[in-house]
């Protein structure tokens, strides 16, 4: 399940709504950030929702009394990004200077154990950043995938032994469960990548492989706000989801919800959960009114509802027979191009990024397709998303792709919000008069397309 990198963060500010926040629930933050240009500091949900912004004084020092839930936020200063753990009766003071945030950065009082560690966590996965990359590990056979994903998990621990003493016994529980459950996450999703990385679409694991879901509890508040356990519940539903999709020939979006629906017996998990899958996915189910009306049973929260009710009726604008929204986009020659200027013709859309392997898997079979139809009714348009012109050109040349290249500036343009295009790969297809023939279409590799193309000629 590809998700983009609003949704990719977790939802955890719905947890808001679930505890209340009383006279004595309140933390200090304060500190001093030296060389600051910005003269603010952004304090935001691990669901990257904004939360607050703190001003700085004339002399970049600040403070401020704050009414927040125990949990992981992120701090924004000066475009970087802080994980910090807070909680209620906290008092913690961060001095940095903002030129030189990993050499600076000194934690003081209540909370200052808990968060100097989290720093040093940072750095150590810095550290490891080439050995954690999926591109790298998800290569491995599996016994080596196994010993090296039990170093790291064993690195983790020792620094967090090393200063576990300091911290409070909350954060203990909480953040000791969280290495545990990103460990077992990546192991969840190893048989997937590898058939990605590797090519090997029929690769399972060994009956030795460990269950990484073995006397799973998916309904542990406590835990729950932590984005590693939330990625882990997360993992799981999306294994059972696309095991019982493809039993049955249902939907996978559809069986991700009623997985919520029946597994999850915590209000507080499961409005989360709905919220999150509901955000993002509702324009690639192909059973969006059962879709919709399962997540919508689930949400408490009028707010919410109101934000999934309005994705709903903007995706039924692009449900098949209606007339596809429009966009003018410039190509590699830096000619404006307009989808109105290819009525008369079916259109083939691909969206896809640079970065994204499940885009670039199916360029052999997109381009298979383009010679297929070459002198046909049919034009291939492939749109650049998310990513950089430089990036994009050199890909262009470097794989000699074809079709009618296009390269978008920002992912705000009214076209992919119509299309609420939240991952990629993502593909639309259109008939000759501009109507939509499906808004979330065949992927190029898949062997039926060809003959609905032909059908359409």
């Amino acid at each position: 399940m590809k998700k983009s990198n609003k949704f990719f963060l977790l939802t955890i500010s719905i947890l808001f709504l679930f505890f209340s926040c009383k006279k004595n629930s309140l933390l200090v933050l304060s500190g001093e950030v030296k060389n600051s240009t910005s003269k603010k500091i952004d304090l935001y949900s691990m669901s990257d929702e904004l939360i607050k912004t703190i001003h700085l004084n004339n002399d970049n020092t600040f403070i401020d009394t704050i009414s927040l839930p125990e949990g992981y936020y992120d701090l924004i200063i000066e475009k970087k990004r802080l994980q910090v753990y807070i909680k209620p009766k906290f008092n913690l003071s961060i001095i940095l200077d903002a030129k030189d945030i990993h050499n600076s950065i000194i934690y003081k009082g209540i909370g200052a154990n808990e968060n100097e560690y989290l720093f040093k966590k940072k750095l150590l996965n810095q550290e490891l950043k080439k050995v954690t990359n999926y591109k790298y590990y998800a290569k491995l056979n599996e016994s080596s995938f196994l010993k090296l994903m039990d170093s790291i998990y064993q690195l983790n621990k020792n620094l967090f032994s090393n200063h576990k003493k300091e911290f409070d016994r909350d954060f203990i529980f909480i953040e000791s469960k969280s290495l545990l459950y990103k460990n077992l996450t990546i192991i969840s999703s190893f048989e997937n990548l590898h058939r990605l990385v590797s090519g090997k679409k029929d690769f399972k694991t060994s009956k030795n492989f460990p269950n990484p879901f073995d006397k799973i509890n998916l309904n542990n508040e406590k835990l729950f706000i932590s984005p590693d356990f939330f990625y882990f519940v997360e993992s799981y539903i999306e294994k059972n989801a696309m095991r019982k999709a493809k039993k049955n020939s249902t939907d996978y979006y559809l069986s991700y919800a009623n997985i919520i629906d029946s597994e999850i017996k915590s209000n507080k998990i499961k409005e989360s959960l709905a919220y999150n899958i509901g955000s993002w996915s509702l324009g690639y189910t192909k059973e969006l009114e059962t879709f919709y009306t399962k997540i919508d049973e689930m949400l408490v929260n009028e707010k919410y509802k109101q934000e999934i009710r309005k994705s709903y009726d903007k995706i039924k604008r692009t449900q098949k027979g209606a007339i596809s929204p429009s966009f003018e986009l410039y190509d590699l020659n830096e000619k404006l191009i307009s989808l109105e200027s290819f009525r008369g013709k079916v259109v083939y859309i691909d969206i896809w990024a640079t970065w994204c392997v499940p885009c670039i898997k199916e360029m052999p079979s997109l381009k298979k397709l383009e010679q297929d139809f070459k002198g046909s009714d049919i034009v291939f348009i492939s749109i650049s998303k998310s990513d950089t012109k430089e990036k994009w050109e050199k890909m262009i040349f470097e794989k000699k792709l074809s079709g009618v290249q296009l390269f978008a500036p920002d992912d705000n343009i009214p076209f992919f919000k119509d299309y609420s295009v939240n991952g990629l790969p993502r593909y639309i297809l259109l008939d000759k008069e501009g109507k939509i023939i499906n808004s979330n279409a065949k992927r190029p590799s898949d062997s039926t397309l060809k003959g609905q193309l032909e059908s359409l000629l």
